[in-house]
């Protein structure tokens, strides 16, 4: 869907705005493909491995003992008077429910740190296409997975990598 916004929005822009036509130099990049290298160059992943694993192996640890209660007490329920069978549940629920909170504000940080991450490295490509774009006197740059056909359009993906190394 956003593809199709794109692309409309584009033909919009193209046909309705008269000048348009007096763009002499056109360029296309390949955003995606800028971007993983780009991530790739400033090893992000490990960046965002390292930072969130001690907290990813905390909760794989919490999730082991839970289960391993839980497993105790549906082995050992019928043996217990009622009074100890809703104390053992009650706790269960307990340490559950802050398993959950903790894995979901686990979630929460890990998407907001990569969203924090992807902006990075998405300003450092604008400033890298930007400064190509003056120095080779483009009027428009257009992200290549918008365009639906290009003849005679130049591709500056492979400079803009270029500026990344």
């Amino acid at each position: 869907m956003k593809y199709f916004i794109r692309v409309l929005f584009f033909l919009f822009f193209l046909f309705f705005y008269e000048n348009v036509f007096s763009f002499d130099k056109i360029a296309i990049v390949n955003i995606n493909n800028v971007f993983n290298n780009l991530s790739k160059f400033y090893g992000i992943e490990k960046i965002l491995n390292k930072e969130f694993n001690q907290r990813a192996i905390s909760l794989q640890e919490q999730e082991l003992k839970l289960q391993y209660k839980i497993n105790t007490f549906q082995r050992n329920k019928l043996t217990m008077r009622p009074n100890m069978i809703k104390k053992i549940e009650k706790e269960i629920n307990d340490e559950h429910n802050n398993f959950l909170l903790k894995a979901k504000n686990f979630e929460k940080d890990n998407k907001n740190r990569q969203l924090e991450e992807r902006n990075k490295i998405l300003i450092k490509i604008k400033d890298i296409v930007s400064e190509i774009a003056t120095i080779q006197g483009y009027n428009l740059i257009i992200d290549s997975s918008i365009v639906i056909y290009s003849n005679k359009i130049k591709n500056i993906t492979n400079e803009v990598l270029k500026q990344i190394k």
